[in-house]
């Protein structure tokens, strides 16, 4: 390993003389580590599971929704007793190729793998981001031999910004929630929490979204699967069919409460996926759509709860749709955890209610636009509450009819729609709550659609880490600065 990564350093600098920023390229793989507590970074221990993982295995792949979505311990006791359990599923953002990619050397004869990435274009396609796999494989760069010839390139053009991003910190990021390279257990799934008094108290017991779903996130089945990808899925079961590993496409599991399509949309996708691939695939869209009791802090992530009914439901759709067997198994489903209550004071308006206009969204108020008195103003706090009502969170666009500059959102918002700073002359935002967990935006890049060349997002210095390193915020580190 050491003569690869000595080669890699060779490689990277020759490619570094050919260009005017070479100095970026020759001290990169020189400096500190940055990342290497981050969620990120679990990459490198799930690789390493996988590597030592002995026997026969039951590899689960894809993005968060496997990674939240599974309980090793609940397949293996009631179902797959003579496999071992791998969760390699990770971050969504990475791209699901690239899981398949590392995964792919070390299935053997008589595994099976289940690639099951989320409903969305993006996961459904060879999408491959070079600067989040950076940060991934940091601690051990020797994995880039690992990935493809046709990504590497795109690795060493993502460097530089690699570089810029590294520069922005003076010490390690050491995240607070559940975002960490520690929150995984031996099977490599999501174990959030911590021992009081002797006991396990979870942190990822209750749907925490203040609407119970994340409206920054719906989720559209009118989509289709990328040709491309089809066909990469379909090499990759041929060539594991041919040394004895069964390859299973399956489905991920979706908040009820974030569908916008109608229920032929689930038919659609699913004889679009089933036409397009070889393989068999395991359950179908509208069978993973699941209770919003079951969910944490997204519209793809289960808590602990629903890890274990998921991991139930698809042993039954396993035995099903591979052994014709008819299981049951609903007496083991755990019940539905209670909401994570709110308790905020809705008895007097904020300061600015008055300065926007608003559109319900369940029981909360959504910023749709900006009211007249609110139009002149070029510094303004966002509400927390208005017409005694929590406001939660922002629409599309809403800033688009004011000469609004600098914004301050209050952690009270709890969701930002994509491109809700688009078409405005907003220059920043000022973000007060430390926890970057308590406001949702869309992990794709998308939150930043129509924004000024020059936007950028401001949170506590303290934070400056925790929001970087964050799941979905993370898409947006080049715009953050801190204050």
């Amino acid at each position: 390993m050491k003569k690869k990564y000595i080669a890699l350093n060779l490689l990277l600098s020759a490619v570094a003389c050919l260009t005017p920023i070479s100095i970026y390229y020759s001290t990169i793989l020189g400096m500190p580590n940055i990342y290497e507590k981050t969620y990120y970074a679990a990459l490198v221990d799930k690789l390493e599971l996988l590597k030592n993982t002995k026997g026969k295995k039951l590899v689960l792949i894809g993005g968060s929704n496997v990674a939240f979505g599974f309980d090793g311990k609940t397949l293996k006791e009631e179902y797959f007793k003579d496999y071992e359990i791998v969760n390699f599923g990770l971050y969504a953002a990475l791209g699901t190729k690239i899981m398949m990619d590392l995964a792919k050397p070390y299935l053997k004869d008589g595994d099976i793998a289940l690639i099951a990435p989320e409903i969305n274009e993006q996961s459904m396609s060879l999408y491959f981001s070079g600067t989040e796999t950076w940060k991934a494989i940091e601690t051990e760069k020797n994995i880039y031999w690992s990935i493809p010839t046709d990504n590497r390139e795109t690795l060493r053009g993502s460097l530089l910004e690699f570089a810029r991003e590294k520069k922005k910190y003076n010490e390690p990021i050491v995240p607070k929630d559940v975002y960490q390279r520690s929150s995984f257990n031996e099977f490599g799934d999501i174990k959030y929490g911590e021992e009081l008094e002797g006991q396990w108290a979870s942190k990822r017991d209750k749907n925490i979204l203040a609407l119970h779903y994340d409206p920054s996130m719906t989720v559209n089945y009118k989509i289709s699967m990328d040709n491309d990808f089809a066909n990469y899925l379909n090499d990759y079961y041929k060539d594991l069919r041919k040394i004895g590993c069964t390859v299973y496409y399956g489905f991920s599991p979706v908040n009820d409460l974030s569908i916008t399509s109608t229920e032929p949309a689930f038919t659609s996708l699913y004889w679009d996926i089933r036409n397009k691939l070889n393989m068999n695939i395991i359950g179908s869209p509208e069978e993973y759509v699941l209770d919003s009791h079951y969910f944490y802090d997204s519209n793809f992530h289960l808590n602990d709860a629903g890890s274990i009914f998921r991991s139930l439901l698809f042993i039954e759709h396993y035995a099903r749709d591979v052994k014709g067997e008819y299981l049951t198994l609903k007496e083991k489903y755990p019940d539905r955890p209670e909401y994570e209550t709110i308790n905020i004071d809705t008895s007097i308006n904020s300061e600015t209610a008055d300065c926007f206009t608003y559109t319900l969204n369940g029981n909360y108020l959504e910023i749709s636009g900006v009211a007249e008195k609110g139009r002149n103003l070029k510094t303004v706090i966002l509400p927390a509450v208005a017409n005694h009502s929590l406001v939660t969170g922002i629409s599309k666009n809403a800033f688009s009819n004011s000469e609004i500059e600098t914004l301050t959102i209050p952690a009270t918002i709890s969701y930002i729609k994509d491109g809700a700073f688009g078409d405005s002359l907003i220059e920043a935002i000022y973000m007060e709550s430390s926890d970057p967990s308590s406001t949702n935006v869309s992990y794709d890049g998308s939150l930043v659609n129509g924004v000024k060349d020059d936007f950028a997002i401001y949170v506590p210095s303290d934070s400056f880490g925790d929001y970087s390193s964050n799941y979905y915020w993370g898409a947006y580190s080049q715009y953050l600065r801190r204050y």
